[in-house]
């Protein structure tokens, strides 16, 4: 695995459709638990994605509970070092979430939404910076500073 400024990679993973198909990306498979414990010894901090990938805010209470504590619990089984954190499958989150998501044992909460973070930042309303494959160095560098996608112009230079 190649690693750069010691910065490890973050899957969030569904811990009961795993070895099943992506029933929310027209039936791709998802990965393996053999295959998430690979990628952990690896070096991959494996999070949790809930259970199924449902949205949180739709469900009921108890319901939203299971899908929270049922996948730390879950990565807990398998992973014992995986860290208490959750992405929200599609972002999904409210107040309710937030706080069930705390109660549920997570130490952190990362939504959609695109940015930075600052010592302010509610820690279970994460903004994300996403670096892709095809983003060199320097185009990770103005992400991470920045806390926005590349410019226009830097993308049609690109292409």
């Amino acid at each position: 695995m190649r690693r750069a400024a010691d910065w490890s990679p973050q899957l969030f993973v569904p811990t009961a459709e795993l070895g099943a198909t992506a029933h929310w990306i027209d039936g791709e498979p998802v990965a393996t638990w053999a295959q998430v414990e690979e990628l952990a010894a690896a070096g991959v901090a494996i999070g949790s994605h809930t259970r199924h990938h449902r949205r949180l805010s739709e469900l009921p209470e108890a319901v939203r509970e299971v899908e929270l504590a049922g996948s730390l619990a879950e990565l807990r089984e398998h992973l014992p070092q995986a860290p208490a954190v959750i992405a929200y499958p599609n972002g999904d989150h409210d107040d309710a979430v937030c706080k069930a998501t705390q109660a549920a044992g997570y130490e952190l909460g990362f939504t959609t939404e695109k940015g930075r973070n600052c010592a302010s930042t509610d820690p279970y309303r994460l903004r994300r910076v996403s670096i892709h494959g095809a983003d060199g160095a320097l185009a990770a560098i103005w992400k991470v500073a920045t806390g926005d996608g590349l410019p226009r112009l830097w993308l049609r230079l690109r292409r």
